[in-house]
């Protein structure tokens, strides 16, 4: 794996900042969403056939330092970091149809209070979505779910929909905040409404 920076000193050349070689072969791979002042994400999400996730640093001095592992169940299919509510959030898809949920530590890269629901029989895939104006993560399996923050509190629910195939956030000005998603060969664009409830 390679990582490189566009360099604006050089006219936006791009620059190679680091190189990582892995015994087995990457399977899932993802960056945060860089914050406002930053010129960087701190981190990057490593999902490995080996059936580990790793957090590799992307500091100048530190670039690809592996900062944490977390061993799985099972391979991992897709793997998405979000901040809510001040949190780093890692939620790790799994060939085997089971969402893990890790909680990052904003400083250290460290790795905590893992959860685990299996959500269907197919793999996990993850898409970022918009929901209610913050980051979420729609997981994609033999049915929906959506995970997100409500009242300063992570939630995940089941959507009342079918199966997709692949999705991502959709906004218009019909459809103000939601979803365009893919079925077979139908293109699905649905909005999710009453966040919170027991029963969406």
């Amino acid at each position: 794996m390679i990582y490189f920076d566009i360099d604006d000193s050089s006219g936006g050349l791009l620059k190679d900042r680091g190189q990582k070689m892995f015994k087995s072969k990457i399977k899932a791979i993802d960056l945060g969403e860089v914050p406002e002042g930053r010129q960087r994400f701190k981190f990057l999400i490593v999902g490995v056939e080996d059936s580990t996730v790793s957090v590799l640093s992307l500091e100048p001095d530190s670039c690809l330092d592996r900062v944490s592992t977390q061993a799985l169940p099972a391979v991992p299919s897709a793997v998405s970091i979000i901040m809510m509510q001040d949190q780093l959030y890692l939620h790790i898809g799994l060939d085997n149809g089971v969402l893990l949920r890790t909680i990052i530590d904003n400083v250290t890269g460290g790795l905590s209070d893992s959860r685990s629901k299996f959500l269907g029989l197919d793999k996990i895939r993850l898409q970022k979505i918009v929901l209610q104006g913050e980051s979420a993560v729609l997981a994609l399996s033999s049915k929906p779910y959506v995970c997100y923050s409500f009242m300063n509190q992570y939630q995940m629910t089941p959507l009342s929909y079918e199966s997709l195939e692949t999705a991502c956030s959709f906004s218009s000005t019909q459809c103000f905040e939601g979803i365009v998603g893919i079925k077979g060969d139908e293109l699905r664009i649905i909005s999710v409404e009453r966040i919170g409830e027991v029963f969406t």
